[in-house]
Order: C-alpha cells, then structure tokens, then sequence
C-alpha cells in the first residue's frame, strides 16, 4: 500500500505501509520485519510476543527468512497481478505462478528429493517445464554458461 504525503514520507521515504515512527524516541521504522523487531527489542520486555530463549529467537529468524525470502515475494507478485495490473488476465496469473514456482521446484532431485509420492506436483512440473518460453528461457541460460 502506497502512502505518499510528506508527513508518512519523513517517515518512508518509500511512500510504504507498514512504517511506525516511536514517540517515546522518535525512531523511525519502516519494512515489516524491521518494525516488528524494533518494537520486540524495545517494548516486549517480558517475552509476551517474541523468544525468551535463543533457540526461540533462531525458530523466529528462521520463519521470518522464509517468509521474506520466499513466501512475501511470490504473494506479492500474485497480489500484484490479481489486484492491481491494470489488464486482468487470470490465464497470465496462473502462468506467473507457475513460472515464480518452477525454479524451485525443479531443483527436487539436485536437493536429493523425489517426486514419486507427488504425481500430481510432477505433472505440473512437467506441462510447466514443458512450455516453449521455458524450454527457450532454459536454453538461454545453458547458452549463457556455455559462453
């Protein structure tokens, strides 16, 4: 969400929500995950939402990682397409997922995994796999490490 005042903009020169600015301190903040460790490390002093221990604060980066790395930017991306593209297209939708999820999930055997128990996973990996702009994005990239 975009919030482009110049009052929210001292705050986030982004012009993005989530952003916080402390009046206690008169700390700015802004990035989700910046603003929820900024009000852990100075206002949940009893543990109430974060980890007392530190295996619990390394199970909370781990989870927090995994959403920022992966999780956000793939809903992002769909959200963006759903919501926001001004030429609604729910086929170039489902495409668009297909192609952020194939990267990954074609590198199950290199990971030592096995698809055998997820036919229908292998199936779609393979009709993605077997899309021409794929099969030409894939060529391009072998061509480019053959350079």
């Amino acid at each position: 969400m975009m919030s482009l005042g110049p009052e929210f903009l001292a705050i986030n020169p982004n012009g993005r929500v989530p952003a916080l600015q402390d009046p206690n301190t008169n700390i700015t903040s802004w990035e989700s995950i910046a603003c929820i460790n900024y009000l852990l490390r100075n206002y949940d002093t009893d543990d109430k939402l974060g980890a007392s221990s530190e295996a619990g604060r390394v199970e909370i980066d781990q989870w927090t990682s995994f959403l920022i790395s992966t999780m956000g930017p793939m809903i992002g991306q769909c959200n963006w397409f759903r919501h926001y593209n001004a030429v609604k297209n729910d086929d170039a939708y489902k495409r668009v997922v297909d192609l952020h999820f194939e990267p990954w999930i074609r590198q199950y055997g290199y990971a030592d995994l096995s698809l055998d128990e997820y036919p229908k996973v292998k199936g779609w990996l393979d009709r993605v796999q077997g899309l021409p702009e794929v099969i030409k994005a894939y060529e391009m990239v072998k061509a480019g490490e053959e350079a």
